[in-house]
C-alpha cells in the first residue's frame, strides 16, 4: 500500500480490513528511516488535495513520532530522537507544519497547530527555534483569518506545553496582546473562541501582567466579556479560563469577586447546561485555593512569611448570598437521561462535586442551607429529585463536625437504607454512594445499623453493575472504617466477614463485571475486608486463600483469552499480597511452595502491569517468611533483575526497588551475594536523566535497606553510595509544582543515611562514616533552613540525630560538640513541639542520646 492509502485506512475511511496491515507498514517506515517517515508525515499533513481526517491522521503520526505526553521517559527519549534529526530536514518539516496554519480545512489547520506547538515545545527545551513565538505572532499580524486562527491556537497550544523558562516575559506581553486583539468584539467568532482557549494555556505566563493593577483589570474585563458571548464555545472556554485564573491568582481577586459571582450565577440559571457546567467549576476552584490557604494556616510548619491570605470568598457567597446554594442544588437535577455514559460528566455531577468542595471549605455553615433541598425532595416522586437528594446529602458530608449533622445522620441512615429498594436504578447508585459517604466521613453514627447496611450492600452487589460498584465501593468504606481494630481478637465486621468475601468473590465472577470496572471495585473491595480482618478471621482467611490461587491456576488455562487472564493475575497477585500481609508467617509457610511456583509461571508472561503486582505479592511473601524466603531468592532474584532494568515501565521498575528492599530485610547478609549486581542495577539506573521520579526516590532509600542488611560488609560499597548521596542533596526546585518531589528524595536521602549509620554501627565499622559526617550535617542545616520542607523530613533530620549520637559518638569526641551545637537544639527544640506525637517522642529521643554521650 502506498501512503496515501494507508492514510485513508487509519483515518477510519477505506478497507478497514486492512488496518492491522496499514499501521504495521507505516511502523515499519517509521522504524526503518525516521526523517523520511516525519518528512512523508509532514508532507500529507500541508497535502491540500487529500480529505482532512488523513491529514489529521498524517499530523498526529507525525506527533506521535517526536513525543509522548502520558510517559515522561517515553516522551524525554522520543524528544531526543526529534533533536537527532538534522537541523535542515527539521526546519523543512516545521515549514510544513507552519505552512499548513493558514489552510481552509479547519481539521488540518487543527492538527497543524498541535503539530507545530509539540515542536516548538521540544526544540525550546533544548534552545532552539527561539524565534518560533515570533514567527506566530508574524501570522497572527499579517495572515488571513485561517491563518491567524492557526496561528492563535498553536500558540495556546505552545503554552500549555512548554516549560514556563523557555517563554521570556516580553514574549508573553506579545502573546497576550495578540491573544486581546483575537478576543476584540469584531473579531470572528471562530477566532474569539481559539483566542479565549489560548488566553487559558497562557494563565501561567502573565503573573507580571496581572501585578499591574490596570493590566489585570483589562485581563478581567477581557475574559468576562468573553464569559457573556453570545457563543456557547466561547462562554465555556471564557469560564475555564475564569477557574484558571481565580485559582493561580486567588491573591489579587477581591476587587472582581462580585462581577466574577454575577458572571457564574448568570452561567448556572441561563446557561446551557456545559456554560452552567463551567460556572460550577470556577467556585470549585476558588474552594480548592481556599482549602489550600486554609491548610497553611493552621500549619506550624509553614512560616508567616509564606502564609497567604484567605479572603473568604466561599464562606461570604454561603451565608450572604441566600441565592448561592439553592442555585447549586438546583443543578443537581440536571443528570444524565436513561443512556448512562459512566465517562459523562454532566452539570449535576459538577455541581456535587462543587457542593463537597463547599461543605470541605465552609464546615456547618453548609448544612442548615442544603438540608431544606434534600427533605423537599427525598422521597419526591420525580426520581431525578430523589437521586438529587441523595447526591446533595453525600456531598455535605466531609467537612461539617457539630451536632446538627450528627443529629441528622440518625434519621438519615435508616432513610437512605430504604431507598436501596427504590425502583430507579440512578436513586439506588447514588444512595449506595451516599450511604458509603456516610461511613466513610461519619461511621460512628452507623453502628447501630450496621447489620442493615452490609445486608442492602450484599444484595446491591446483585444490581445492576452501577449499583453493584457503589455497593462494592461501600463494602470497602465499611472495612476501611474498621481497620484500626484489625489487631484485636474480634470487630464488628467479624459476623459478616466471610459472607462479604464470598459475595464480593461472585460479584467480580460476573459476565457483565467489566462494566463499570466493576470487577476492579470487587478486588480492591476484597483487599480491604481482608485488610481489615480481626483475628477471629484468619481461619477464613486461610481458606480463601487457595480458592485465589486456584483462581490463578486458571489464569493459565491458553483456551482463555489471554487479556482478562492479564488482568486476574494483577487483581489476584493483589490480593495475595493482603493476606501475606495479614496471615504472616503462620498463614504462608504452608502454601509457600505452591505459592511461590504460581509467581514463577506469572513472570513467564510479559504483562507490565501484572509484573507490578506480582513483584509486590512476592515482597509480602518475603515479609511473611522472613529468612525462609532464603529457599525461593535465587529463582525471584532472577525476575527482580530483569525488571529492575526495565527502567522505562516505572511501575514495574518501582515494585522492583521495593522488592530489593523487601528481600534485604529477610535475608540480611545472604543477599551479600547478589549486592554486586543488585548496587549496579540501581546506579545505573540513577544515570538515567529520564528516570522516574518515584523510582529515584526509592532507589535512594533502598540503599539504606541494603546497608542494614550487609551492615559492616557496605564499606565496600559505601564510597559509591555517598557520592550518590552527595549529588542528590544538592539538588534544587524553581517549580513549586516540584516541591513534592523535593521533600520526599530528601527524605529518601536522610533514610539512606539512616541505614548506613546503623548498619556500619551493628558490626562496629561506624568509623568508616565519620569522614562523611561533616556533609551530611551540611546537608540537614541546609534543608532545615528551607521552610519548604514538611513533617516527615523534620521527623528524619530529628531520628537521624540521635542515630548519629549513638552510633558515632563513642567513637570521635568531636561528634559531641558538634552535636550540641545551637542548630541541633534548634532543631530538637521544635521537634519536641511538633504536633505529631512520634516527632515529639523522636527528639526525646534524640536528645537523650546526646546527653549519653
Amino acid at each position: 500500500m502506498d501512503v496515501l492509502e494507508i492514510l485513508h485506512i487509519l483515518s477510519g475511511e477505506g478497507d478497514q480490513s486492512k488496518y492491522k496491515l496499514a499501521e504495521s507498514q507505516l511502523k515499519d517506515v517509521e522504524d526503518g528511516n525516521l526523517p523520511l517517515y516525519l518528512h512523508t508525515m509532514a508532507t500529507q499533513l500541508a497535502n491540500n488535495d487529500i480529505p482532512g481526517p488523513d491529514r489529521q491522521v498524517a499530523g498526529i503520526c507525525l506527533k506521535n513520532a517526536v513525543s509522548h505526553p502520558r510517559d515522561h521517559v517515553a516522551n524525554m527519549r522520543k524528544n531526543q530522537v526529534w533533536m537527532h534529526v538534522d537541523a535542515a530536514q527539521r526546519h523543512e518539516i516545521k515549514q510544513l507544519a507552519l505552512g499548513t496554519l493558514s489552510v481552509e480545512d479547519e481539521v488540518a489547520r487543527h492538527t497543524a497547530a498541535q503539530v507545530v506547538a509539540e515542536l516548538g515545545v521540544i526544540e525550546l527545551q533544548y534552545d532552539e527555534w527561539r524565534d518560533v513565538v515570533e514567527v506566530l505572532l508574524e501570522l497572527c499580524r499579517n495572515g488571513t483569518d485561517y491563518t491567524r486562527h492557526g496561528a492563535i491556537e498553536a500558540l495556546g497550544f505552545l503554552c500549555d506545553g512548554a516549560k514556563a523558562d523557555t517563554i521570556g516575559q516580553d514574549e508573553a506581553n506579545s502573546i497576550l496582546a495578540a491573544l486581546a486583539t483575537g478576543l476584540a468584539e469584531d473579531a470572528p467568532l471562530p477566532i474569539r473562541h481559539v483566542a479565549i482557549v489560548a488566553l487559558r494555556n497562557s494563565v501561567a505566563y502573565i503573573k507580571a501582567n496581572f501585578e499591574v493593577d490596570e493590566e489585570r483589570t483589562f485581563i478581567m474585563k477581557t475574559v468576562g466579556e468573553a464569559c457573556a458571548s453570545p457563543d456557547p464555545a466561547v462562554q465555556v472556554a471564557a469560564f475555564e479560563c475564569l477557574a484558571s485564573i481565580v485559582s493561580r491568582y486567588y491573591n489579587v481577586m477581591l476587587d472582581y469577586m462580585d462581577g466574577i459571582y454575577g458572571l457564574t450565577m448568570q452561567a448556572m440559571t441561563q446557561g446551557s447546561e456545559e456554560v452552567a457546567l463551567q460556572g460550577t467549576e470556577v467556585w470549585s476552584s476558588i474552594c480548592d485555593e481556599e482549602s489550600d490557604i486554609l491548610d497553611e494556616l493552621d500549619d506550624p510548619l509553614v512560616p508567616d512569611s509564606r502564609k497567604r491570605t484567605c479572603h473568604y470568598f466561599v464562606r461570604y457567597a454561603v451565608t450572604e448570598r441566600p441565592e448561592f446554594l439553592p442555585t447549586i442544588t438546583s443543578m443537581l437535577t440536571k443528570q444524565q437521561d436513561d443512556d448512562y455514559d459512566e465517562e459523562a460528566w454532566t452539570p449535576a455531577m459538577a455541581a456535587g462535586a462543587c457542593l463537597s468542595l463547599i461543605a470541605g471549605t465552609v464546615g456547618d455553615d453548609v448544612v442548615p442551607r442544603v438540608m431544606p433541598f434534600v427533605y423537599e425532595n427525598v422521597n419526591h416522586e420525580n426520581w431525578r429529585c430523589r437521586e438529587a437528594a441523595a447526591l446533595a446529602f453525600g456531598s455535605i458530608l466531609d467537612g461539617p463536625a457539630g451536632t446538627d449533622i450528627t443529629d441528622i445522620l440518625e434519621k438519615a441512615i435508616p432513610e437512605f437504607l430504604s431507598h436501596m429498594t427504590d425502583p430507579a436504578v440512578q436513586v439506588k447508585d447514588t444512595t449506595a454512594w451516599t450511604l458509603g459517604r456516610i461511613v466513610q466521613f461519619h461511621h460512628d453514627t452507623v453502628g447501630d445499623y450496621l447489620h442493615q447496611l452490609i445486608n442492602s450492600m450484599g444484595e446491591a452487589l446483585t444490581d445492576e453493575p452501577r449499583v453493584a460498584c457503589n455497593a462494592a465501593w461501600t463494602l470497602h468504606t465499611i472495612a476501611n472504617a474498621y481497620e484500626d481494630q484489625a489487631d484485636n481478637k474480634s470487630s464488628p465486621i467479624s459476623p459478616y466477614f466471610a459472607d462479604i468475601v464470598r459475595a464480593l468473590m461472585t460479584t467480580s465472577d460476573r459476565e457483565d463485571a467489566d462494566d463499570c470496572n466493576l470487577r476492579v471495585h470487587s478486588y480492591e473491595a476484597i483487599n480491604s475486608v481482608i485488610l481489615a480482618a480481626p483475628h477471629d478471621c484468619f481461619g477464613d482467611v486461610q481458606e480463601f486463600l487457595p480458592m485465589f490461587m486456584s483462581r490463578m491456576q486458571d489464569t493459565f488455562d491458553p483456551s482463555v483469552d489471554r487479556e482478562e487472564c492479564n488482568t486476574l493475575q494483577a487483581y489476584i497477585s493483589s490480593v495475595v499480597t493482603t493476606i501475606a500481609q495479614r496471615l504472616g508467617r503462620e498463614g504462608i509457610a504452608p502454601v509457600a511452595d505452591d505459592l511461590m511456583g504460581l509467581f514463577d509461571r506469572v513472570f513467564q508472561g510479559k504483562n507490565n502491569a501484572v509484573h507490578e503486582e506480582a513483584l509486590a505479592a512476592v515482597g509480602a511473601i518475603a515479609q511473611a517468611l522472613e529468612a525462609d524466603f532464603a529457599v525461593y531468592y535465587p529463582t525471584f532474584h532472577v525476575h527482580m533483575m530483569t525488571a529492575l532494568k526495565n527502567s522505562e515501565e516505572a511501575a514495574v521498575c518501582l515494585a522492583a526497588v521495593g522488592l530489593v528492599g523487601d528481600a534485604s530485610r529477610c535475608l540480611g547478609k545472604r543477599i551479600l551475594d547478589y549486592c554486586d549486581a543488585i548496587l549496579r542495577a540501581l546506579l545505573d539506573n540513577l544515570r538515567l536523566p529520564a528516570l522516574s521520579r518515584d523510582v529515584k526516590i526509592v532507589t535512594i532509600s533502598c540503599f539504606g535497606d541494603i546497608a542494614l542488611a550487609i551492615r559492616g560488609d557496605f564499606t565496600y560499597y559505601l564510597p559509591h553510595i555517598i557520592d550518590v548521596l552527595q549529588d542528590v542533596s544538592q539538588m534544587t526546585v524553581a517549580d513549586e509544582e516540584l516541591l513534592e518531589f523535593l521533600n520526599r528524595l530528601r527524605e529518601a536521602v536522610l533514610d539512606a543515611y539512616t541505614g548506613i549509620i546503623q548498619g556500619l554501627k551493628d558490626e562496629n565499622k561506624g568509623e568508616a562514616f565519620l569522614p562523611h559526617l561533616k556533609f551530611l550535617l551540611e546537608f540537614i542545616e541546609h534543608i532545615w533552613h528551607d521552610t519548604t520542607i514538611d513533617d516527615r523530613v523534620v521527623k528524619n533530620i530529628v531520628g537521624i540525630i540521635g542515630d548519629i549520637a549513638c552510633a558515632l559518638g563513642p567513637l570521635d569526641p568531636k561528634v559531641k560538640g558538634v552535636l550540641r551545637a545551637p542548630i541541633v537544639n534548634n532543631i530538637l527544640s521544635k521537634g519536641y513541639q511538633m504536633r505529631d506525637k512520634s516527632i515529639a517522642n523522636l527528639a526525646k529521643w534524640s536528645n537523650k542520646q546526646i546527653d549519653k554521650l
